[in-house]
């Protein structure tokens, strides 16, 4: 039992204890503690927490000094989380987690790129064969030098793998083609916007550097192109971080100019291959080992004698090979083929079938496998493929020019064969006692969820490896859960885990005990609102009854996240704030010590009304905040107005520190409406204009927010106005009053209009005592559906709600939530008048479904009691009625329930006194009587001894 419900309750309690001492009774003896349970951990685990605890500072040894510890799980991506429950299959191996040594295993650098489109491929990575990689891409907008897109750079966790794993981290910035490359090179405010950029993507997620790929380079712009990586790397390395520079397979005079490159940047990598591609008429292969007339010149050998002659150092050099194979179509099968067509590439283990049903010849020259057979049209296809013979010959060439290592093209296209990481360790790394062997798979499914948790502890907490136990202790779970998950199949439970959207909703201070009636099943994210910003101190006005509020405890007890809103509103209020740095600090301070008191998950910010000239400052304020939740372990949301003309939020930087945004999408018709109408119009028409939910959400799009991080908050409310007709749009000739969904479900028995074209609900309200009309605007059942299919539709984050509470306990928003974002519909029992709730509180839910007001409650009640009084009255003028009602214990007994249940229910619903005070009263009459019914029956059975 809750310790309020103890309280409300006390009176009861002390009359059972009373009626216990009256009665002679004995205490009942404590039930007898279940025994415990040893859970056996598996090997692998202390495998993973030596290796993953390392980078959080914690040894083994202080873990099992402390127990009790605790993950805070939360700040899993919710893309992360799709990796792992939705790919597991895919592992091949697990040799990367679990077989570990650092760096200094190899001899040589060995950098891998992993593309984007590779996804999930980072699993099996052999991440000891690996000092760097490079994720691709940064996609350059070479007129605004920002990107086109960066894909999944924000949440994939390979990111984290590879950190923890003592791998160098870049990303790699690519722009093709000639007039846009020389376009953004003449651009000085592109080429500041990426810089700016790069940095700051590299800091949110702790990578070490950028790796620029930007071909073709011309005469014209070789000088240009000089100095922008000349800059970049200055800036780059002010910060600590490395520069990397793609060089094209072929040097071409006056392109790029070594000498002035060379000081600035730290390692410059040769695409060595491309020699024969889609832009050739000679079939042939990708990276030939050396050169004749047959191969134009050109190969593998002869591009590093030539950048070497341009002065690349050796000891800065490694030369890319690709894990790639090519198929061409030839008039003949002979070599070289003239007037070829390219087909395609594909990776090397691809088609492993394909390769062993077709017999390879080597040709010696390129030292490339190659093969020939007919095709349908009396052609043929000529495939040439690299195998570990081959490449094992072109590394000993990177050796034997003493350049610094090999890069590959591409991580993942292996399709998790070790055959090619074998080689890799025979040739770049030093001699291992042990050799490379796969992970069983019984072992990866017991580990999955504990390699999951701890990646997101180390990369929580790999700034903060010096702090103490008791502060990891908030941050990571309990290690017997640890040992649980472990034998589990499936993936580990997850907060949220009936929904596969996310639903967000703000709980206001005054909703008060309004959360009984919440379905936390159907909730994500429960958002407190809120702490009141004093803009000049950073301190709260009034953070309201934070501190005491069940609502916490109930949402994390179902397994919701808390959020902590903190609001500030006006121009004045938020200029005041976001010019003083020491009232920014103070904050933060101050709100991650309010969140911690409670033990919440996160902070939403909802700062409205910024003015245009504070808007770096804003950005920058956000970024502080984000780094410090971030080093806290706590999510970091963001309210967003529906409407942003002028630009103030900068959400391609934003993007980037900000886990998600919730777009308030209401208010589109308010108070100052030219016409009065929906209040949330779900697309734009003709009737209702431009302006709606889809319009605000594509314009969201076009400024960088990516949907998988937008959430789309609906409102519990509508908005009602005096218009000048019943037409449809009318003048809007005032603002009349906000109804919350509940009131209007209560007051109003008919089934209001649908209209389509806003996707919205609204009543014609005739009033002839004043001559008046009345159109009131909202979200029923049946438009709200349709606004979460549309959330579906776009593939958002999910839904958000304004407010919780305002639908007074009644169940048909919630079952439209159930039907459009439960994974299992049937899994979630929807009842407003939960457990929790008191009998007074169920009786009136049924009175509001009746569709009666309290008014008319109150009048039978007080009706009621006058018939009693006057029956009453009447009754004791007879001598007989006196003496059975007061002779008979039963009927005074229920006289008073009577009278005192109808005394409460009137000042309940008169709001005179709380929830708790009925409770207080109702406990402590039935502990009274409890009392007094034990007491009796302690005389009788006295008075019946012999």
């Amino acid at each position: 039992m809750r310790t309020c419900d103890f309280i409300k309750t006390k009176v009861f309690f002390v009359g059972l204890l009373l009626g216990s001492i009256y009665c002679h009774s004995q205490e009942p003896p404590e039930p007898p503690k279940p025994p415990e349970v040893t859970i056996e951990k598996p090997k692998i685990v202390d495998q993973i927490i030596n290796i993953v605890g390392t980078g959080l500072g914690l040894s083994k040894k202080s873990k099992q000094k402390k127990e009790g510890l605790q993950i805070n799980k939360h700040t899993l991506h919710e893309s992360e989380l799709a990796y792992y429950k939705k790919n597991t299959n895919t592992f091949q191996s697990l040799h990367d987690i679990t077989y570990r040594t650092t760096i200094d295993s190899l001899k040589y650098t060995v950098l891998g790129w992993s593309p984007f489109w590779v996804k999930d491929a980072y699993k099996y990575y052999t991440y000891k064969l690996l000092s760097d990689i490079s994720y691709f891409n940064y996609e350059l907008d070479t007129e605004t030098g920002d990107f086109k897109t960066i894909h999944d750079w924000n949440t994939t966790p390979m990111i984290d793998i590879a950190k923890s794993n003592k791998c160098t981290v870049s990303l790699t910035l690519s722009s093709y083609g000639k007039q846009d490359n020389a376009a953004f090179l003449n651009n000085h405010e592109a080429q500041e916007k990426s810089i700016h950029t790069l940095i700051n993507l590299l800091k949110y997620r702790k990578a070490h550097g950028v790796t620029i790929d930007m071909h073709p380079i011309t005469p014209a712009t070789s000088s240009l192109f000089t100095q922008y990586i000349n800059t970049l790397a200055t800036a780059l390395h002010q910060e600590q971080l490395v520069l990397n520079l793609v060089l094209p397979p072929v040097y071409i005079n006056n392109t790029f100019d070594i000498p002035n490159l060379s000081p600035n940047v730290d390692l410059f990598i040769i695409l060595g291959y491309g020699y024969a591609s889609d832009h050739n008429k000679k079939a042939g292969p990708l990276s030939p080992l050396l050169a004749d007339e047959s191969w134009r010149f050109h190969a593998l050998e002869t591009s590093i004698d030539s950048y070497l002659e341009q002065g690349v150092p050796p000891n800065k050099c490694i030369v890319s090979l690709p894990y790639l194979g090519t198929q061409w179509q030839v008039k003949k099968p002979e070599i070289p083929s003239l007037k070829s067509k390219h087909i395609k590439y594909f990776p090397l283990r691809s088609k492993q079938s394909f390769l062993d049903n077709h017999k390879f010849q080597l040709d010696p020259l390129s030292y490339t496998m190659f093969t020939s057979f007919p095709t349908e049209k009396k052609a043929f296809y000529q495939v040439w493929i690299d195998t570990r013979e081959t490449l094992k010959e072109k590394f000993q060439l990177i050796k034997n020019k003493e350049l610094k290592g090999v890069a590959l093209w591409s991580l993942g296209y292996d399709n998790g064969s070790t055959e090619f990481w074998e080689l890799l360790e025979e040739s770049f790394a030093y001699p291992q006692p042990n050799p490379i062997e796969p992970q069983k798979q019984e072992d990866l499914e017991k580990s999955i969820s504990i390699i999951d948790s701890l990646l997101v502890v180390q990369r929580n907490l790999q700034d903060s490896t010096n702090l103490k136990i008791d502060k990891i202790s908030e941050k990571i779970t309990d290690l017997n859960a640890f040992n649980e998950a472990s034998q589990k199949d499936d993936s580990p439970i997850q907060l949220g885990e009936n929904l596969k959207k996310e639903v967000f909703g703000w709980h206001p201070h005054w909703a008060d005990e309004k959360y009984k009636s919440y379905n936390f099943k159907l909730l994500t994210t429960l958002a407190y609102f809120s702490y009141e910003l004093n803009p000049s101190t950073g301190q709260y006005k009034t953070i309201h009854n934070w501190a005491t509020t069940k609502v916490v405890d109930s949402a994390h007890a179902k397994g919701t996240k808390v959020h902590l809103t903190v609001t500030n509103f006006g121009v004045n209020n938020n200029r005041t704030f976001l010019n003083n740095p020491e009232a920014q600090k103070d904050f933060i301070n101050e709100v991650v010590k309010q969140v911690e008191k409670r033990s919440a998950d996160g902070v939403n910010i909802n700062f409205e009304n910024i003015p245009k000239a504070s808007s770096e400052k804003f950005t920058q304020f956000t970024i502080l905040l984000s780094e410090r939740l971030q080093r806290e372990g706590l999510e970091f949301s963001m309210a967003i107005p529906a409407l942003d003309p002028n630009h103030v939020y900068d959400f391609k930087t934003l993007i980037n520190f900000v886990d998600y945004f919730v777009m308030m999408g209401y208010n589109y018709h308010y108070k100052n409406s030219k016409t009065a109408g929906p209040n949330a119009p779900l697309k734009s028409s003709t009737k209702w204009g431009k302006l709606s939910i889809e319009h605000s959400v594509n314009t969201y799009f076009s400024r960088g927010i990516p949907p998988i991080q937008l959430i789309v908050a609906y409102p519990y409310y509508g908005i009602e106005s005096k218009t000048a007709s019943i037409k449809i749009p009318a003048k809007n000739e005032g603002f009349i009053k906000e109804w919350t969904y509940g009131n209007i479900r209560k007051e109003f028995r008919k089934a209001p209009i649908l209209d389509m074209e806003s996707t919205s609900a609204y009543y014609i309200i005739p009033s002839p005592s004043d001559n008046q009309i009345k159109q009131l605007w909202f979200d029923n059942e049946e438009s709200f559906a349709l606004k979460c299919d549309w959330i579906n539709q776009k593939k958002l984050r999910g839904v958000g709600i304004w407010a919780l509470g305002y639908d007074h306990g009644n169940n048909e928003l919630w079952t439209v939530l159930n039907q459009k974002f439960a994974k299992d519909p049937n899994e979630v029992i929807l009842t407003p008048l939960h457990s929790g709730e008191t009998l007074l509180f169920k009786v009136k839910h049924i009175l509001n479904d009746l569709n009666l007001n309290s008014n008319t409650i109150i009048a039978l009640l007080i009706i009621m009691l006058v018939i009693l009084f006057i029956g009453f009255s009447f009754a004791i003028t007879n001598g007989q009625v006196v003496d059975i009602i007061f002779s008979n214990k039963l009927y005074q007994a229920s006289l008073i329930i009577l009278l005192l249940v109808t005394i409460i229910s009137i000042l309940k619903l008169k709001n005179l006194i709380s929830s708790s005070e009925v409770l207080f009263l109702l406990g402590g009459f039935i502990g009274i009587m409890t009392t007094f019914i034990i007491r009796k029956r302690i005389v009788e059975s006295e008075k019946n001894k012999p």
